[in-house]
Order: structure tokens, then C-alpha cells, then sequence
């Protein structure tokens, strides 16, 4: 059974997860739209638009602090996993 007080918070997880995915996705397509490099290689002709080029440079310097508020809200989670995976040996 759990509390409000947890209830809140995984709705809290769940809601900032699905914005870090929309983010990120926001960055990846804007990357593609706005790369020199892999357009023209596939011979696809655009002009690089500022729109998209500012978009790119704002979500992606916004995802930093984001998925920095991300680990600290998952850090326990982490430590249980690495201490499972790296068990401490137990002298005899």
C-alpha cells in the first residue's frame, strides 16, 4: 500500500520522465534538421533554418539539468542496483 506522499512522487517520476523523453526527441530531430553532415550525405537538400538551429541549442543545454534532476530523484535506485551487481566478499 502506498502513502500519498509516494504516490505523488511516482507521478512525479512518471510525468518528468515522459518530458525528458519529449526533450530529447525535440533534440534529436532538430539535431538531424539542422546537421551539415548526414542530410547532404543521403542527398537531401534543405537550408539549415535559425528556427530549428535555436531549438537544437535550447533543448539540448535544457536536458543537462534535467537529467541531472532525473539521477538525483532515481540515486537510490542506482546504489541498490550497483551494490547487487558488486557484491562485497565476505571474508571466512
Amino acid at each position: 500500500m502506498f502513502f500519498i506522499g509516494e504516490v505523488a512522487k511516482i507521478r512525479f517520476n512518471v510525468i518528468w520522465s515522459y518530458l525528458i523523453y519529449l526533450i530529447m526527441l525535440l533534440v534529436f530531430v532538430s539535431g538531424f534538421l539542422v546537421s551539415v553532415a548526414l542530410l547532404p550525405a543521403i542527398s537531401v537538400g534543405i537550408n539549415i533554418q535559425d528556427f530549428w538551429s535555436k531549438i537544437h541549442h535550447d533543448s539540448a543545454t535544457f536536458i543537462m539539468p534535467m537529467l541531472g534532476v532525473h539521477l538525483a530523484l532515481q540515486w537510490s535506485w542506482i546504489v541498490n542496483i550497483t551494490k547487487k551487481m558488486f557484491p562485497k566478499e565476505v571474508k571466512q
